[in-house]
């Protein structure tokens, strides 16, 4: 008899770490599909998914924003599913130059998807989005000037915004390492990237995902294939929009229907072996949800679950981590699907 209860997965590939599975311009989308494909519902981020012009993912897969997956495993927020969402369009007015790329690509995403976007807003000032270099080889960032975002984003959700699209500049002065160009290290703007979103989520509790205005320091001809889609686009806003569209929203639990899901409803998640030190591996560790560590998804950190005392699965493979879903979901015993079989122990 299937259970009334969906089972539910959480796939985390943590951004600006060079993970060499998520880590680049939506190249985690394949594993995260093949995940899903086991579940009845996968609850993923966006810079795992977000490819420029591109978003491919199965209709079971949750777009949520890093601060809000934060929050769901901590008991504070649940993820009510909606048919749509209206999103409203923030620009950083030091992108102005480049409105019309942008106003043209919303508006192919609202013709093609047939998404809503209620209509767009520019800063008052610049945003003063950067990049810093983290001390382990990642990449962090830092906003000079807050408030403006806020301002910008609170005049959208005024005007009935239930999500918030950002596009901003990001100063890359100093920049210099080609790592990322060439598929040997981490995204420089992911950090940054987090940063933005999450201001705006915790400010307001509605979705929302950042892209880039551009990305003038690519490099010209044929590149890296997991950087292909931000090779082939004039913008980068498509793919958040398509993934805002249908976004769950954030419910308090006072707020708890019977069709939300919330941390209590999580049966595992899924990460790369060596990033198990991020606040949603603590708090499953806390509350005993069970996790899988995949090896293959090397990243610029080895901070992994033996380190941290966790008792994990270990997956070499996302194949392997595929069917260990499956096997959960359907609940089949992990010794029956091996051999040999191991004795009974007596008690």
């Amino acid at each position: 008899m299937k259970s009334e209860k969906p089972f539910l997965a959480m796939n985390l590939i943590p951004t600006g770490l060079g993970a060499s599975f998520g880590g680049y311009a939506g190249d985690g989308a394949p594993v995260t599909n093949l995940l899903a494909s086991a579940c009845d519902l996968l609850i993923a981020h966006p810079n795992a998914l977000n490819a420029a012009n591109f978003l491919e993912k199965r209709e079971n897969v949750l777009y949520v924003e890093g601060y809000g997956i934060d929050r769901f495993v901590e008991e504070d927020w649940g993820l009510r599913r909606v048919r749509s969402n209206r999103i409203g369009l923030l620009i950083d007015c030091a992108a102005e130059k480049l409105l019309p790329s942008l106003l043209n690509a919303a508006n192919a995403t609202r013709a093609h998807a047939g998404i809503e976007i209620s209509g767009f807003e520019l800063t008052k000032e610049p945003v003063g989005a950067k990049v810093l270099r983290g001390v382990k080889g990642n990449f962090q960032g830092e906003i000079a000037n807050p408030d403006t975002l806020l301002q910008a984003a609170k005049r959208l959700v005024d005007g009935g915004a239930e999500a918030i699209a950002i596009a901003c500049p990001i100063d890359l002065a100093g920049f210099d390492d080609e790592g990322y160009a060439s598929g040997n290290g981490p995204d420089p703007i992911g950090g940054i990237e987090a940063i933005l979103s999450h201001l705006v989520v915790s400010e307001f509790g509605i979705p929302a995902a950042h892209a880039p205005a551009d990305l003038p320091w690519l490099p010209e001809g044929i590149v890296e294939p997991r950087l292909a889609a931000e090779a082939c686009g004039t913008t980068y806003l498509p793919c958040i929009l398509l993934g805002l569209a249908r976004a769950p929203r954030f419910v308090l639990p006072s707020q708890r229907k019977h069709f939300d899901l919330f941390a209590d409803d999580l049966d595992i998640l899924v990460a790369p072996y060596g990033c198990f030190g991020g606040p949603p591996m603590l708090a499953c560790q806390k509350r005993k949800i069970d996790m899988i560590a995949v090896r293959e998804n090397s990243s610029v950190l080895s901070v992994t679950p033996e380190s941290l005392g966790m008792s994990v699965l270990i997956a070499s493979t996302y194949f392997e981590a595929a069917g260990m879903l499956l096997a959960l979901k359907e609940g089949l015993s992990f010794d029956s699907l091996r051999r040999p079989i191991p004795a009974l122990p007596r008690p």
